[in-house]
Formats: C-alpha cells, structure tokens, sequence
C-alpha cells in the first residue's frame, strides 16, 4: 500500500518538475517562483523515491534455510 503511494507521489513529483520548466518557458511563472517551484518538486522526488525504492515489507527466508540450500 504504501509502496503504491510513494510510487504515486514520485511520479507527481517529476510531473511538477516538469511543468516548472514549461512554466517558464512559456512566461507563466517569474524566476524566483520556479525555483521555488523545483526545489519543492525535487526534494519531494527525493524523499519518496527513496521511500518507494527501500525495502520489501515481505519477510525473509530464515537465515539457516538460505545457507542449507546453497551447500
């Protein structure tokens, strides 16, 4: 569930990046509102990509299980 979200939010993330630039290009937005514009997009890319990219919820083999199957 949470996987899904910050996946989610990773992709609205880049969108807003994305349209920052366009943004400016086109003249809808000054300087100074793009950066902030960016810099919020970005870090909110950073936080949950990271969040998104981490570890599984589902648990593990047990240790002894792994190493029996490799002898």
């Amino acid at each position: 569930m949470f996987r899904t979200v910050f996946g989610l939010m990773a992709a609205l993330s880049l969108a807003a990046c994305l349209a920052s630039g366009i943004l400016v290009f086109l003249g809808c937005v000054e300087s100074e509102t793009y950066r902030r514009m960016l810099s919020v997009a970005s870090l909110a890319w950073f936080v949950s990509a990271a969040a998104w990219s981490g570890k599984s919820t589902r648990p593990l083999e047990k240790q002894g299980e792994a190493n029996s199957s490799e002898r």
